[in-house]
């Protein structure tokens, strides 16, 4: 009687389910019940081999099994997904008057997509001047990524903390195309820290993160002087050879603009005179408001005098130290 082949048999383990980015797998006794057939074939060699994969991308070391039944694989780097295996026991019994040399089964390894943090470069510090308006800087967060294979994600920037919210009339915000805005507030000036995030919506499950390690950057709103305000007095009219004269509070509301700049001196000066001849005392103003001048001798007729109010806040970055009023 001719010896005919029988093919070799084994039980193949459980389908294989993994996190993406879990390194190196090992599954011992994954097959089990290895034999070359009955009894008269037990000195046989047995030899496993991978005879399909569906999905070759999904590993950086494709998946084998050793003659003692342990499965290895290695899932590629932030790569998710499936891939069904098809797995191949021979044995060396040949073929010949119609033996059956090997025997395959099939099984899937799926990797589970883990969330990858999002992440963006910060722009630059940003300064601006005192009472320039809205401002907005694009691009300013650039290398905007949701994570490796994760392109489909929606982004959104989020502040997380701003040190001096008083120095805004809108708070600075990031577009998710990485454009900077905000608005400072009025006649305000100073700096303040900002702290902002970028998230994603690909969740935490698994381990997964969906929030970037916080950035920080400055925003500098530059003082800028405000012109100082006063109010002018009536015009004066006097009789010929009246003598000195003197207008308490003929200049009032003095002021050197907005309360953060309450600090500044301020002085009266008079730029302008039509008539200078019609004075023998010019006309001044005092701090305090007062106007007072001296009418020439046997002179009479009119003058335009423009008095000057002026700050010691400088003109710095288009700033406004003076302002001017006329009279008659």
């Amino acid at each position: 009687m001719t010896a005919v082949n029988d093919a070799p048999v084994f039980a193949p383990g459980a389908d294989q389910t993994v996190l993406e980015n879990s390194g190196a797998q090992t599954v011992p006794n994954w097959a089990t019940g290895m034999s070359a057939g009955p009894t008269d074939e037990a000195g046989q060699t047995l030899t496993f081999s991978i005879s399909g994969n569906t999905n070759p991308s999904l590993f950086s070391a494709g998946p084998a099994v050793a003659s003692n039944g342990t499965l290895t694989y290695t899932p590629a780097a932030s790569t998710f997904g499936s891939s069904t295996i098809t797995v191949q026991l021979q044995d060396n019994g040949g073929t010949a008057n119609g033996g059956v040399d090997l025997v395959t089964h099939s099984f899937t390894i799926g990797v589970t997509n883990v969330n990858h943090a999002p992440s963006f470069t910060a722009g630059p510090n940003v300064t601006v001047n005192e009472d320039s308006g809205p401002a907005t800087s694009f691009p300013w967060a650039t290398g905007i990524s949701a994570g490796p294979n994760e392109s489909g994600q929606t982004l959104t920037f989020n502040v997380t903390n701003n040190t001096n919210p008083s120095l805004f009339a809108a708070g600075p915000s990031v577009a998710a195309n990485g454009g900077l805005s905000f608005t400072p507030a009025p006649n305000a000036n100073g700096s303040a820290t900002i702290t902002i995030t970028l998230s994603d919506n690909g969740g935490t499950a698994n381990g997964g993160v969906d929030t970037s390690p916080p950035q920080t950057f400055l925003i500098a709103v530059t003082a800028v002087n405000d012109a100082p305000v006063f109010t002018p007095g009536a015009d004066q009219t006097v009789l010929e050879d009246s003598g000195a004269q003197t207008a308490p509070n003929w200049a009032t509301g003095m002021s050197a603009g907005p309360p953060d700049e309450a600090g500044q001196t301020l002085t009266f000066s008079v730029t302008g005179n039509t008539n200078a001849a019609l004075f023998s005392v010019q006309p001044s103003v005092a701090s305090s408001g007062t106007l007072t001048y001296t009418p020439a001798p046997n002179a009479f007729g009119s003058s335009t005098i423009t008095v000057r109010l002026q700050d010691n806040g400088g003109t710095a970055n288009g700033g406004v130290d003076a302002v001017t009023h006329t009279f008659t």
